[in-house]
């Protein structure tokens, strides 16, 4: 089996779980989970209902290094690889549109308003924000540090 292979199934695999925990008692479908082996920023395309992830080959191998060594990877670890910064980054895209809408949070404002707007393009408003205080948690962290490991 191919790096890309290997590495599309351990993502799958992470992106499934994640997502059973965060949705599992919402009628909610999941997204189309697309991994590419490029140079490209990942996205979620809430029109489409498709969430892709683009890796370059090293980040590959960091994806089969720490999710085929373990049964349960730790999530709630700081300094985050790569592959783990852009899934659960559009996994938190994915919960800012099916979930939080346009119900934004004070908590979700507080951070928007500390950090202003650290990511680029569109989707980074205090929806978002919102949605990163709200799965901090899952994650054992305060939101400001699941905002900084993002």
């Amino acid at each position: 089996m191919s790096i890309i292979e290997q590495a599309k199934s351990l993502l799958e695999e992470q992106y499934k779980r994640i997502w059973k925990d965060w949705y599992s008692n919402l009628d909610i479908t999941p997204a189309e989970f697309i991994v590419e082996e490029k140079m490209h920023s990942s996205g979620y395309k809430k029109d489409e209902d498709k969430l892709f992830l683009f890796l370059p080959e090293a980040n590959l191998e960091d994806v089969v290094h720490d999710l085929g060594e373990h049964d349960i990877p730790c999530l709630s670890s700081h300094n985050w690889s790569l592959w783990k910064r852009e899934l659960v980054h559009e996994m938190l895209h994915e919960y800012q549109f099916k979930v939080i809408q346009d119900n934004v949070t004070n908590e979700g404002c507080e951070l928007y308003k500390v950090h202003g707007k650290p990511f680029y393009g569109p989707g980074h408003g205090q929806d978002f924000f919102s949605a990163i205080a709200d799965r901090a948690p899952y994650f054992e962290m305060q939101p400001e540090e699941l905002m900084n490991n993002l």
